[in-house]
């Protein structure tokens, strides 16, 4: 099952017809991609299926535009266990709002990574480090500079990487290109501006 979509306002039909595909049918999605405004009309319970096994699960991309109201860091549990760590077949995570544990098993296995999450510069490093297939890496604006944590991290050898994007400020924009060894001709177009 593939599902893409905008979900928009608060229509309680679409909050319905979500909360039913990824409640009942969650195991079965290979790809998800949605675009969600207004993520508050979803309820909390909803999105219990984010710490679900998704044995399937191909393509995971979720763009929330704006935060969660009742519990703001929801999205943002110290080490997530996202699929509870069970999604052997991902190949793509593309999220914003979400963090998950760094050491995950199914990091193993991607090769495109799109992040504007709240991760430590630190744990994104230790993320990159169990990404060895990577080929595509994106990171917008959510970084947390912690730089003095940095120094002593070993390079990230990513022989795969073809493509990298980073839109940040040029310190985190610095310390992750020192500190990543990418495939030979691989070269990143930098945008060095503050986050949004």
């Amino acid at each position: 099952m593939d599902i893409k979509g905008e979900l928009l306002g608060m229509s309680p039909t679409m909050a319905a017809l979500f909360s039913t595909l990824v409640q009942y049918h969650w195991a079965r999605i290979r790809s998800l991609n949605i675009s969600i405004i207004g993520v508050q009309w979803i309820k909390k319970e909803t999105w219990g299926f984010l710490k679900q096994p998704a044995p399937n699960m191909r393509v995971f991309s979720i763009y929330l535009h704006d935060g969660y109201r009742d519990k703001p860091n929801f999205f943002s549990e110290t080490n997530m266990e996202l699929f509870a760590n069970g999604a052997p077949s991902l190949k793509e995570l593309r999220v914003t709002h979400i963090t998950f544990d760094p050491d995950a098993s199914w990091l193993a296995h991607l090769r495109n990574l799109d992040l504007a999450s709240p991760f430590l510069l630190r744990q994104l490093f230790e993320v990159l480090k169990n990404t060895p297939f990577l080929e595509m890496l994106t990171l917008r604006g959510k970084i947390i500079d912690n730089t003095e944590s940095t120094r002593e991290i070993s390079q990230v050898i990513l022989p795969r990487l073809r493509y990298i994007n980073i839109a940040h400020q040029p310190e985190i924009c610095l310390a992750i290109l020192e500190s990543n060894a990418p495939a030979s001709g691989c070269g990143p177009p930098v945008d060095p501006t503050p986050p949004v």
